[in-house]
């Protein structure tokens, strides 16, 4: 459907309102009027014009023939009355509010199309990143509009209702690790569906080798996703030096599109193809809808929409942070810039490394310091897969010219 469209959606919807009867189905929506942002141009003047006379508590049919007759008194508002009364009406509830939704997803888009255009990119023979991530985070941003819009389903259910519904899959599924010495400390019990994952350390705490690994792991049974927004994609291939080709097929990278709309966007057209289990590096890396926003509030944004994810989709969201250069002198362990992070995680873990006097990592250690589902609180050294084979060195004329 063209942008376009919208003035005959626009006609529609006026249509709709001046048919209406008491006894209809819409009577209910439509006696406190229409919600007049969702017109453009002369539209708005007769959606005014039905809203007032609602507001007179003049019938239906009464309110139809006044607004014919107030518009033949402008040759411009006659002819757009006349399209309007040729529309065919709509008659059924679930019909009126899907063409609500329609109008305003033609806003965002719109608006969407107006902002890309600034940037002229079509005329551009060639994009640079800066100008490929600006045009992602545009998109995304729509994307995270247009999912979030109201389809006016809005009545939630009652306590008997929603007891009914869950108990019919009352038991909360848990994913195994794979990773032997962890599993061990969850009892077995692995990560539960619908957690939100906070994993934090300080530089080289190997956050990312132990979230692959992770990823790895449990890529075996399920489908993951990982969102790389931090590592050079040539390195990060070698994390997957060993990875079986079964293990490869099961995960979906992205490396584009930081914007937390994006990847929300992202994570919910996943879960629908069966993909459980998302993590990403880093929180450092994640754009906001408002770039001005302080480091609390950003925090905040991105928190809220990614714990929202978890608990409507059933999925686990892992998201590497960081532990601040203050904290991490100090000896605490704190999330940077924490916000609601804090609240809204279900797990938070924290990494930590030890160094020797010729600063070489000799020991990583593993702290569950929040478990909100298991209550399990352990700290645990983290073994083998960050030890490195020694290897020959030899010298590389090519690579030292």
């Amino acid at each position: 459907m063209k942008f376009n469209d919208r003035l005959g959606l626009e006609q529609t919807l006026l249509a709709t309102a001046l048919y209406s009867s008491p006894d209809s189905e819409l009577a209910s929506l439509l006696k406190h009027g229409l919600d007049e942002s969702l017109f453009s141009g002369i539209r708005i003047k007769i959606a005014r014009m039905i809203n007032a006379k609602i507001k007179e508590g003049l019938d239906f049919e009464s309110i139809s023939r006044a607004v014919v007759m107030q518009c033949e008194k402008d040759a411009v508002l006659s002819r757009e009355c006349d399209e309007i009364i040729s529309r065919n009406p709509l008659f059924g509830e679930k019909s009126y509010l899907w063409l609500i939704k329609q109008i305003k997803s033609r806003a965002v888009l719109q608006e969407t199309l107006k902002k890309l255009s600034k940037s002229d990119l079509s005329n551009k023979p060639e994009l640079t990143q800066d100008e490929l991530e600006n045009a992602y985070e545009i998109v995304g941003s729509a994307l995270g509009k247009i999912n979030d819009l109201d389809d006016g389903n809005d009545e939630g259910e009652n306590m008997g209702e929603f007891v009914k519904r869950v108990e019919k899959n009352r038991d909360l599924k848990f994913y195994p690790t794979g990773l032997r010495w962890l599993d061990i400390e969850l009892e077995g019990a692995g990560l539960a569906e619908g957690s939100f994952i906070n994993i934090a350390g300080g530089s080289f705490a190997g956050k990312t080798t132990f979230t692959l690994e992770l990823l790895k792991s449990m890529a075996q049974s399920e489908k993951v996703c990982f969102f790389s927004y931090e590592m050079y994609e040539k390195i990060l291939i070698r994390k997957f030096k060993f990875a079986s080709w079964d293990v490869l097929q099961n995960i979906q990278i992205y490396q584009d599109g930081a914007q937390i709309d994006k990847i929300a966007a992202r994570i919910r057209k996943l879960s629908k193809k069966g993909y459980k289990i998302f993590a990403i590096d880093s929180r450092m890396k994640i754009r906001v809808s408002n770039e001005k926003a302080s480091e609390y509030e950003k925090n905040n944004e991105i928190s809220s929409k990614l714990s929202e994810l978890t608990r409507t989709l059933g999925v686990i969201v892992i998201l590497i942070n960081q532990i601040s250069e203050a904290d991490l002198k100090a000896g605490r362990n704190s999330l940077k810039g924490s916000g609601d992070q804090v609240y809204d995680s279900d797990m938070i873990i924290y990494l930590k490394a030890t160094t020797n006097d010729r600063k070489e990592v000799v020991k990583r250690e593993f702290e569950m310091a929040k478990d909100r589902i298991g209550e399990r609180l352990f700290k645990v050294n983290i073994p083998d897969f960050y030890k490195k084979e020694p290897q020959e060195v030899y010298f590389n004329e090519e690579l030292a010219i």
